[in-house]
């Protein structure tokens, strides 16, 4: 999808991707993500999160953030809708159910969006603003 959206020049869309993951080593497609962020900054940030560093090595090595996705770390890292009915930005949430439920609530089961919640409907987002895969 990200591809998609940088790779079409009549595209104006900015993409910024939050990628949490437990290690380092867990981050798929990590080379391929960092070099469209440097062919594309001003369309495309990505930042990273992990649970835990391996070692100190890793932590001095690392740039991007440590530990489970925090309602402080959303406000620093993507855009926040500017008013109640700003239907300018998508925030497009995946993962295993419990992250689902902590960011945006889980879909029904029948895989309707289902009613938004956790973290992204306290910081102000409405269920235009968000889509869960």
């Amino acid at each position: 999808m990200i591809e998609e959206v940088l790779f079409n020049p009549d595209d104006k869309t900015k993409v910024t991707l939050l990628f949490a993951n437990t290690t380092i080593d867990d981050i798929l497609l990590k080379e391929d993500i960092d070099k469209l962020a440097q062919k594309y900054p001003d369309r495309f940030k990505v930042h990273y999160t992990v649970d835990k560093l391996a070692d100190k090595n890793a932590k001095k090595a690392w740039k991007g953030e440590v530990g489970y996705i925090t309602p402080d770390m959303l406000k620093r890292l993507l855009p926040i809708p500017a008013k109640q009915d700003d239907e300018s930005l998508l925030i497009m949430v995946c993962g295993p159910p419990g992250f689902m439920k902590l960011l945006s609530g889980e879909k029904t089961k029948d895989y309707k969006q289902g009613e938004l919640t956790g973290l992204l409907k306290k910081l102000g987002f409405t269920e235009k603003n968000v889509f869960k895969f």
